[in-house]
């Protein structure tokens, strides 16, 4: 079965939001889901637009990213994404730094390796060191947008890794609407395996 393979979990842009009640229940889905699925031995906090919290390392999330990638190898190429990241958010006064909510942000469950990230070049260095990997689980906020075109949305990732199957679970994502449920039902790129489980059509299916 599909969803009993090894697999990873991206939360993109679970961001602290005043939005509605719907953001939270959502969260703490997300939350439940990981708990209790055995099959997600690793979960990706990919929140963009608040590159400062991948600083922190008192944060499991940026303590083991600091772990994996400052590494004599990789550091010069760390660096000048900081270098980006910094000019990026500073070349307009309209950029709208954001936080991760407190719900995800404080997550820790020590059967899971928690890591975050923004970039393909670093989700690809860690499925090098895990050929085990063959699903990809994508929960988190703005399901239209966010979710799919992101640099580790599921666009990005059935580009760059067709081999893997791509997931989500329809209790994990919200609308771009964030009051409104997503109609993940009715979009025919996706098919219904059950336990609110959907999976990218044009995925292959690993045995």
């Amino acid at each position: 079965m599909i969803t009993s393979l090894p697999s990873i979990a991206i939360l993109i842009d679970c961001w602290e939001t005043k939005w509605n009640e719907h953001a939270n229940t959502c969260f703490e889905n997300i939350i439940n889901v990981l708990d209790n699925t055995e099959s997600i031995t690793t979960v990706v906090l990919a929140t963009y637009n608040c590159n400062t919290e991948r600083h922190l390392s008192t944060s499991i999330w940026a303590s083991n990213n600091k772990v994996l990638f400052l590494n004599p190898i990789r550091k010069k190429i760390h660096y000048f994404q900081d270098a980006y990241d910094y000019l990026y958010k500073h070349k307009d006064k309209k950029y709208q730094l954001e936080k991760t909510n407190s719900i995800i942000w404080n997550y820790k469950n020590p059967t899971k390796y928690q890591i975050c990230m923004n970039w393909w070049w670093e989700l690809e260095y860690y499925l090098l060191l895990h050929p085990e990997i063959k699903n990809i689980y994508f929960f988190g906020i703005a399901w239209e947008q966010c979710l799919r075109t992101r640099p580790l949305g599921y666009e990005s990732i059935i580009e760059e890794a067709p081999h893997l199957n791509i997931l989500t679970n329809s209790k994990c994502i919200l609308s771009e609407v964030h009051s409104e449920p997503t109609n993940i039902e009715n979009d025919v790129n996706w098919k219904s395996i059950g336990n609110d489980i959907y999976l990218y059509q044009s995925t292959p299916l690993s045995i």
